[in-house]
Parts: structure tokens; sequence; C-alpha cells
């Protein structure tokens, strides 16, 4: 990746997690500003839902699958950590 293309990049996250995030969540504890999203699912008639929040990587950077997440009120669990390589970072979460 050239310097040129990941300065862009580090812009455009900047400015995605300043302007899109629709939650202010507490992860262990740390605010951290996230697209939250809680996925509902229907698969051969089971229903349920698959939470997930979209992060900045680096402020994420230190979660772990035994970390919590608070989200409007409810506690999640991370189950996994995703970073996608542009510096944006996918948990998958489990309501406690």
């Amino acid at each position: 990746m050239t310097a040129r293309f990941a300065a862009a990049q580090a812009r455009l996250n900047q400015a995605v997690f300043r302007h899109l995030p629709n939650e202010e969540a507490l992860l262990d504890g740390n605010s951290v500003d996230v697209i939250f999203d809680r996925n509902y699912l229907n698969a051969d008639g089971m229903a349920s839902t698959s939470p997930a929040a979209l992060a900045d990587s680096a402020l994420v950077a230190a979660a772990t699958q035994a970390s919590l997440l608070v989200v409007a009120g409810d506690t999640y669990r991370v189950r996994s950590i995703e970073p996608d390589g542009t510096g944006s970072t996918l948990l998958r979460l489990v309501l406690l």
C-alpha cells in the first residue's frame, strides 16, 4: 500500500467514524463510537439476532473475545473480532 493511499484511507476512516456512528458504546469501560447493527436473521423458520458493531480499528485494538460492549443499555460479549484491513473492525456480539 502506498503512503498516499494509506493517508487517504486514514482520513476517510476518521470522517466515517466522526459522522456515521449510530451509537456511543462502552468497550470494557472505554467510550467508543460504533455503527451498531442488530441484524435480524430468519433461516428455515428459526429467527434470531446476530448483533455486530463496526468501529475504528485503533479504538478497538485491545478488544478480546472476553470483552464486553455496552450499547443502548444492553451488554454484549465480543464473539469475534474481524479487522477488514482498511482500518475498520467488525465486532460480532452475543447478548448477555
